[in-house]
């Protein structure tokens, strides 16, 4: 597929994602846009690109090229919230961050060679969106590849950092992905607007996060203590709560108040096998002390009962954070 071509499809794609998400009303776009299903602008011509070129004295990339003579701009990037710009309007970061670069290149710049990202090209990075979010979109031309595509940058406070990617292509591609997860998310969330019965049809989107949640927790439990096997443990009894509830005979108008009382109940469960694990740990801290190495060897079964308990509060306490976050009251 030619470049311009696929930016056509995949910008249009990503216009009719944006405009079915749950936030499209909250963008304010414009009634003409909403109509026409497309955020982006009119193609930029080759002589206001050339302009910017000069203008910078650089050779922008070719996807970055190829992007603008579909749409000189584009209304809404994605995590970054605001709109990438139009190529008169590109500069360098440092014009209007001059501040931003100081905090993140002293007193000391980072080594490239130790693998973490180099801040110092922040000097002669150029800005090609408007700062939302306390996040914005770099193009870095000191980084330029022999197929003249240069790193691109997802620059943000919050990230914290920089996000690296090779192209300004994989960039956009990565942010359309994440929007996509996040609206999908959404689409699980009861809104206060919403009918009783949504919260019920809703219900599996909730079992779903908390499913998901503890699924990740089981593929990274390395630990040899069982932390991250309890958190799972810990989701996993609220995830049975929520099917409990699912099979009872509670009316749709009574389901909410009930989600919203087992969020408490699980911060309360949490609360009280922290308790629990803080008096364990003493007991076993001061056996270890009073004992000989090897019974404290011995002693490792009750440590990992303790380690396992401190997951599992904290698993409770996630699983209470999603319930409110299903019902919109995080």
């Amino acid at each position: 597929m030619a470049a311009d071509d696929f930016w056509r499809h995949f910008l249009e794609r990503w216009s009719r994602a944006i405009l079915a998400s749950p936030d499209a009303a909250r963008l304010g776009l414009p009634p003409e846009v909403v109509d026409s299903g497309w955020l982006g602008l009119d193609p930029a011509t080759d002589e206001q690109i050339a302009a910017a070129e000069a203008r910078l004295g650089v050779r922008l990339p070719p996807s970055y090229r190829a992007f603008l003579r579909v749409t000189n701009g584009w209304r809404y990037a994605g995590d970054v919230g605001a709109r990438l710009r139009p190529v008169e309007e590109i500069d360098w970061f440092r014009t209007e961050n001059q501040d931003w670069i100081d905090a993140y290149t002293s007193p000391i710049a980072d080594d490239p060679a130790s693998g973490a990202v180099d801040y110092r090209h922040l000097s002669s990075a150029i800005q090609i969106s408007d700062v939302g979010d306390a996040a914005v979109m770099l193009l870095i031309p000191a980084v330029t590849g022999p197929d003249g595509e240069c790193e691109a940058w997802f620059f943000a406070n919050w990230v914290p950092g920089a996000e690296v990617y090779p192209s300004f292509r994989e960039m956009l591609e990565q942010s359309y992905d994440s929007e996509q997860t996040i609206n999908a998310q959404r689409a699980r969330q009861v809104a206060a607007s919403d009918p009783p019965d949504t919260v019920a049809a809703k219900l599996p989107g909730l079992l779903a996060e908390l499913e998901g949640h503890a699924a990740r927790f089981r593929q990274t439990a390395e630990d040899a203590m069982g932390y991250s096997e309890g958190v799972a443990a810990g989701l996993d009894e609220a995830a049975d709560r929520v099917r409990d509830l699912s099979r009872g005979r509670v009316s749709p108008v009574d389901l909410r108040s009930r989600l919203r009382d087992l969020a408490a109940e699980l911060d309360a469960e949490a609360a009280r096998v922290e308790r629990e694990q803080r008096q364990q740990t003493d007991l076993s801290t001061l056996w270890s002390a009073a004992r000989s190495f090897s019974s404290m060897i011995a002693h490792m079964g009750d440590m990992r009962d303790a380690i396992g308990k401190a997951g599992r509060a904290q698993g409770l306490r996630q699983a209470a954070g999603i319930v409110r976050w299903f019902l919109g009251d995080d």
